[in-house]
């Protein structure tokens, strides 16, 4: 049913009169429509079944934004996913917000607002704004989309003299029992009863000294508890970030860096109690060679613990069934050809070593540590 209701609405947009509905209602509507396909050599990535080959990896988003008066503006996103178990193409409110700008110094959001931090945590789903079909996974993971895009509370924004631009969120992190982090828990046998979270701070910065530079840097925590048929587990911790980026005619070149603290809490057993320091960074090149294709190199490492990278201590203290799952290092090249001004198809390769995105062995007793993962994703923007 839910295959259906997506393809229906599919149909809908591509073949609604869209400008003659945002000139009569003044209301801009824009949005995506995306269908890709996943396989990988060995492994299963992303919570879908990509060993065998997967078309479980499409999206759809809608977005409705309007100018009420000088200052105040209005906006919502309906947004579905199908990632193998996570989205299943359930349609959602992504963010929905009012905003009023009171000058180019401070402005206030209310609602469910879109988190700023990092480089591209707030274009994630434009498709026409990156080269690459998935960020980072040093910086950005896919699964875990939900619980890092928006904040439900409120917030101000802002642009400072010497073009430095500024975003202050607080409130909850929506949570959901079919959220990315619920379908992670149901691969190692551990079923999600109900999860709540805690008002929660977000900080960032970005200062742009030209056109053509960027550099700033983002924080934010997280608190929640989980209610699993193991008992509850209760998760908080802090991020932070620094990123740059360059552009030089066509070139574009990128590089970002996150470390934190993350607990791992246990209430019915305190000696279970984990903690880590993770930390990740990544480094991204693309080209347009020509008006109509694009290409991309990038790198990538994350390690859930700064102390423990090689996975020794983990494997030691039971806390995985293979050291390799405590890091992932993943190089990846982007090829991206814009068909015309609506429709985008990208193709890419990776080559992945570690076992942290990696959901399932295949039965296989001593994994190895280097995989290759292909994806190949076709997309309408309007």
């Amino acid at each position: 049913m839910k295959k259906k209701i997506f393809l229906i609405i599919t149909i809908v947009l591509i073949n609604s009169p869209m400008n003659a509905l945002a000139e009569e209602d003044e209301v801009d509507i824009h949005g995506f429509i995306s269908q890709g396909y996943l396989w990988s050599d060995r492994y299963n990535f992303y919570n879908a079944e990509t060993e065998d080959g997967t078309f479980q990896f499409n999206d759809l988003g809608v977005n409705f934004t309007t100018q009420l008066s000088d200052n105040l503006r209005a906006g919502m996103q309906l947004y579905a996913r199908d990632l193998g178990d996570v989205g299943n193409d359930e349609i959602n409110v992504d963010w929905a917000y009012g905003d009023y700008r009171f000058s180019n110094l401070i402005g206030v959001r209310v609602g469910r607002i879109k988190r700023s931090y990092g480089l591209f945590n707030q274009i994630r789903d434009v498709d026409l704004g990156r080269t690459v079909i998935f960020l980072p996974e040093g910086m950005y993971f896919e699964t875990l989309r939900d619980q890092f895009l928006s904040v439900k509370g409120a917030g101000i924004y802002g642009t400072l003299p010497c073009r430095v631009e500024y975003q202050i969120l607080y409130g909850e992190t929506p949570a959901s029992n079919s959220s990315g982090a619920a379908s992670f828990l149901e691969t190692i046998g551990v079923h999600l009863i109900d999860v709540s979270t805690e008002p929660t701070y977000t900080f960032h910065m970005l200062w742009r000294p030209m056109n053509s530079l960027s550099a700033g840097g983002s924080t934010f925590n997280f608190k929640s508890t989980v209610e699993t048929s193991l008992g509850a587990i209760e998760f908080n911790g802090e991020n932070y970030q620094v990123f740059l980026q360059y552009f030089y005619d066509n070139l574009m070149v990128a590089t970002e860096y996150q470390w934190g603290d993350a607990a791992l809490l246990f209430p019915a057993t305190p000696a279970l109690k984990r903690v880590a320091k993770p930390v990740g960074y990544s480094g991204m090149v693309t080209y347009r060679f020509a008006d109509w294709f694009e290409g991309g190199l990038t790198y990538s490492e994350y390690y859930i613990d700064k102390n423990d990278k090689d996975g020794k201590k983990a494997l030691a203290n039971a806390e995985v069934k293979d050291k390799k799952e405590r890091w992932l290092k993943d190089l990846s090249f982007s090829t991206r050809f814009d068909i015309n001004d609506f429709w985008i198809l990208k193709l890419e390769a990776h080559r992945t070593d570690g076992l942290f995105s990696v959901v399932d062995y295949g039965g296989r007793k001593k994994p190895g540590a280097i995989s290759h993962l292909v994806a190949v994703k076709m997309s309408y923007v309007f």
